[in-house]
């Protein structure tokens, strides 16, 4: 783990420097993939260079006070600069569209989709106005369910850890010292009221990698303990969300067909 914190730490650094950036920008969720993400750049770039967003939505009720409460926490303790934004008054024209009925409980995915996007929207704006870059803190669990927003979460100048299984995040986190709470809340991208992420796939991180690492790499065999339904879902889950891991698909993009033919 020593090794894999250097790496990640080196290569940071190094694309930092790349690109010529004057700071880091990063969305503080409360959650213990984007306060990891954080260690690692403080490590890697150096607090002074780290600009934190802390976005929550309809706090207390979407976003909870203690998820709230640990992002504000976490940028103190590393002493980097952060900004509060309630993106309410942002998703409101939403709300009001009539031909989305984001209200409809059945279509909590779009507003989901929504809050992610808005979010990006205010990290890469940040990143605009200090020449920086947005740093991503999808994990790679989440990235091969597809388990992330497109031109949301998704997106990102660089993904920090976007190549650690879920698992090595909790271990990661626990040689950088994060705090407990971090460790032992349940995973949520508070995309609405009472979400949970383990909860809404309808199964466990632990089981979603042992599959993935099967189909990816072929290596292991799926424990007997996980039933074939989740393993259908799981699979199914890897195989729709593709798109999202692939370059935005082009037209005329042969070499035998030209715009101009």
């Amino acid at each position: 783990m020593k090794t894999l914190q250097h790496t990640l730490e080196t290569e940071l650094y190094s694309f930092f420097l790349q690109t010529k950036a004057n700071k880091a920008i990063i969305g503080i969720s409360g959650g213990i993939d984007s306060a990891l993400t954080l260690a690692i750049a403080v490590h890697a770039l150096g607090k002074e260079n780290i600009y934190a967003l802390l976005l929550p939505y309809k706090l207390g009720e979407v976003s909870s006070y203690k998820n709230f409460e640990d992002a504000e926490e976490i940028c103190k303790q590393f002493g980097v600069e952060y900004q509060k934004i309630e993106i309410d008054t942002f998703v409101q024209p939403y709300l009001s569209l009539q031909s989305l009925d984001i209200k409809n409980s059945e279509n909590l995915l779009i507003l989901g989709n929504t809050l992610a996007r808005i979010r990006m929207t205010l990290l890469f704006a940040h990143a605009n106005t200090f020449n920086g870059i947005v740093l991503g803190t999808c994990n790679l669990t989440e990235v091969l369910l597809g388990y992330e927003t497109k031109f949301g979460d998704g997106a990102a100048d660089v993904s920090v850890i976007g190549n650690l299984w879920k698992r090595e995040v909790y271990e990661l986190a626990k040689l950088y010292n994060l705090p407990e709470s971090f460790i032992t809340k349940k995973p949520s991208a508070e995309l609405y009221a009472n979400q949970s992420d383990e909860e809404e796939m309808g199964f466990s991180y632990d089981d979603a990698e042992k599959v993935l690492q099967h189909i990816r790499d072929n290596k292991n065999e799926i424990p007997h303990t996980i039933d074939k339904k989740t393993q259908n879902k799981i699979h199914e889950m890897y195989k729709k969300s593709e798109h999202k891991r692939t370059l935005l698909p082009t037209l005329f993009h042969t070499k035998n067909l030209s715009p101009l033919a």
